[in-house]
């Protein structure tokens, strides 16, 4: 239920960054073993995973709990009195596949509309989960809200994901080139 001001978020850019820094590390410190023909394609695989970033894409949202409290209310049109009343808190969950770092990382030059606007950060695992306050048990009435609140969310994941295509699929082909020219600078150096 954790959520960032857009203010809050770093430009993409700072990723790639740190994933180029983290691939030179990477390479750097292979060993021949690493690199012989029987473990080279493992190694290619384990290091894409590592350093590669993969597009957010999210499941259905499932409704996981739910508890009601009982609130001190303000004075409206309907009731101009302060008065108690019994609120349901609605705990819906967003399950997504792809990389979790994308939620706290903005596309260059991306704007938020509205203020109060959040960016909802992934719980333990791969999933969301936001609480929703209704009036009552309605399921139809829950999800829309969740995907409401959940808005700047989707549109900044909507918008981060191209850019992530991109650049991975641009840094999975120089990742193979760089295994390949460590491999012979490491024969050369070791034979």
């Amino acid at each position: 239920m954790n959520g960032l001001l857009p203010s809050q978020l770093r430009s993409l850019s700072y990723l790639t960054q740190e994933k180029e820094q983290e691939l030179k590390e990477i390479v750097g410190n292979l060993k021949p073993n690493d690199l012989d023909d029987s473990h080279f394609d493992h190694t290619l695989e384990r290091i894409k995973g590592q350093v590669l970033l993969n597009p957010v894409t999210f499941d259905d949202p499932k409704i996981r709990d739910h508890r009601t409290e009982d609130r001190q209310m303000q004075g409206n049109a309907i009731n101009p009195f302060p008065h108690r009343k019994q609120i349901t808190i609605v705990d819906v969950e967003f399950p997504f596949e792809g990389s979790e770092e994308l939620f706290s990382h903005s596309p260059n030059g991306y704007s938020f509309g509205g203020s109060g606007t959040r960016v909802y950060q992934p719980d333990y695992g791969n999933s969301i989960t936001i609480e929703v306050e209704v009036d009552n048990l309605d399921k139809d009435l829950v999800l829309s809200r969740a995907r409401q609140q959940m808005d700047t969310t989707f549109s900044l994941i909507k918008q981060i994901n191209p850019s992530v295509e991109s650049w991975s699929r641009t840094k999975e082909s120089q990742i193979e080139s760089m295994l390949k020219n460590k491999k012979d600078e490491l024969d050369n150096f070791y034979k």
